[in-house]
């Protein structure tokens, strides 16, 4: 399966990081620019809203408004994806990706890897194998920096 979606630091990274590795046909992989985006967002408006501290009925309106128009917070949300491990560079990033999908705690991602989003896809039975999973956390991380 060729990934999809890879926009231009991407593409460096899918062509680098995951060139030559086989992601199984069986295996959904709905993971693109777009949703990037949503996670680095929700990772920024939860931080803001959480900071905000106020009890104002506008408040979700007024944080939306500030964040989406403002560039530089626009820029720096794949870079929120990456602090929200504790990572502030390239090499610390891939590893704490990989941390977070290979610990035996961390079940939930092996589930969202093998069956998509609440079981959407059905159990498929396929785990990325682990140099798969290494390959896809350095191209994040080096899509990010």
């Amino acid at each position: 399966m060729a990934l999809q979606h890879c926009s231009s630091n991407a593409e460096r990274s899918c062509a680098s990081g995951l060139q030559g590795l086989t992601i199984p046909n069986d295996l959904p992989n709905n993971c693109n620019y777009s949703d990037l985006c949503s996670d680095g967002d929700a990772i920024k408006l939860a931080a803001m809203l959480k900071g905000s501290g106020a009890d104002d009925p506008n408040l979700l309106s007024r944080t939306l408004r500030s964040y989406y128009n403002n560039p530089v917070s626009l820029l720096r949300r794949f870079k929120a994806i990456s602090e929200s491990v504790g990572a502030s560079d390239e090499r610390t990033a891939k590893d704490k990706f990989f941390a977070e999908i290979d610990d035996p705690l961390n079940d939930i991602y092996v589930g969202l890897l093998t069956d998509g989003s609440n079981g959407a896809y059905g159990y498929s039975g396929v785990e990325p194998s682990r140099k798969t999973k290494k390959a896809a956390c350095q191209a994040l991380a080096e899509f990010i920096y």
